[in-house]
């Protein structure tokens, strides 16, 4: 996976985390920080935290940080997007908007908005051009919530 690119910033305590939290973490206590969320917070501050990419790892809070990344805020989440054919379908998970800390910079260097979509097991970050233009073309809206039953 490629590191979240982010630079380094003081990590909350443990408790500042809750099951769910998208956030950045050192993988491996190598240094790069890669896109996860949390799937457990521990008694003793530990966090099972789940990759993007794949697998998880259970780690101290001083080697998480938050992540840049959000899932509100941007019509795109929750699209189902064609890729290359009709066949093979991509869902907006979540974007980078580019008024965050640390924004991507697009190829003149301006900050801009960056989408993260999955399908088919592989993750890939798409600038708005990728989004607007076929390949991929949006071809379902996210669904509503079921409504439960009485």
């Amino acid at each position: 996976p490629a590191p979240a690119g982010a630079p380094a910033t003081s990590a909350p305590a443990a408790a500042a985390y809750s099951v769910g939290d998208l956030v950045d973490v050192d993988w491996s206590r190598s240094g790069d920080y890669y896109p996860a969320s949390v799937a457990k917070v521990f008694d003793d501050g530990t966090l099972r935290v789940a990759y993007d990419a794949g697998g998880e790892e259970i780690v101290p809070p001083d080697r998480v940080r938050p992540t840049l990344w959000r899932t509100e805020g941007s019509p795109w989440i929750g699209c189902l997007l064609a890729r290359d054919n009709p066949d093979r379908t991509a869902r907006v998970l979540k974007w980078l908007p580019p008024d965050c800390a640390f924004p991507f910079r697009d190829a003149e260097g301006r900050p801009a908005p960056l989408w993260q979509v999955e399908g088919d097991g592989i993750f890939e970050d798409l600038e708005l051009q990728d989004l607007l233009v076929a390949p991929p073309q949006m071809v379902a809206a996210p669904s509503p919530p079921a409504a439960a039953a009485p």
